[in-house]
């Protein structure tokens, strides 16, 4: 059943990426997951351009993983705020799969809801670098929901 969830997931993500505007950005960062300790984490994200008419909101696949075998796969939205020319700050929200091979990394469901912010500060016009807070969390949808924090630096990119 995880496969096939897993797969119907990674359909739709990929059919997000191909429907996706001419500005697409690509990010990768660096950072802790914490659940039970403070655990290394790899976060990868992919936007899309904004959705016109729909207050620049931008369609985002998001991918963490941490060096305990958990990860996460996820699609959903991003808002940006301009704070000035140089920084800006978002909001994001997303529904995916989450899969632990370890017990002490149940999150008490396989769907999960992710949501962050972030600070960015533009490097040039097509780099900036970015600080994210994130929460990852069943909405008391599984049996249990111990839930988890990320703190994640990352390099984002447009292409």
């Amino acid at each position: 059943m995880r496969h096939l969830l897993f797969l119907i997931l990674f359909g739709v993500a990929s059919q997000s990426i191909t429907a996706l505007a001419d500005e697409p950005t690509f990010s990768i960062g660096v950072g802790s997951y914490d659940r039970s300790g403070d655990e290394p984490m790899l976060n990868l994200q992919i936007e899309g351009s904004s959705i016109e008419n729909l207050w620049s909101i931008r369609p985002t696949l998001s991918f963490l993983a941490d060096t305990e075998q958990s990860f996460y796969l996820g699609i959903g939205l991003t808002k940006y705020f301009k704070i000035d020319p140089l920084w800006r700050f978002g909001i994001g929200a997303h529904a995916g799969w989450y899969d632990a091979d370890e017990p002490s990394r149940d999150l008490g469901n396989s769907l999960e809801f992710y949501t962050r912010l972030s600070v960015g500060y533009a490097i040039n016009s097509e780099q900036h670098i970015e600080l994210a807070y994130g929460h990852i969390s069943n909405a008391d949808l599984g049996d249990t929901n111990p839930g988890g924090e990320t703190l994640s630096i990352n390099w984002v990119r447009a292409f």
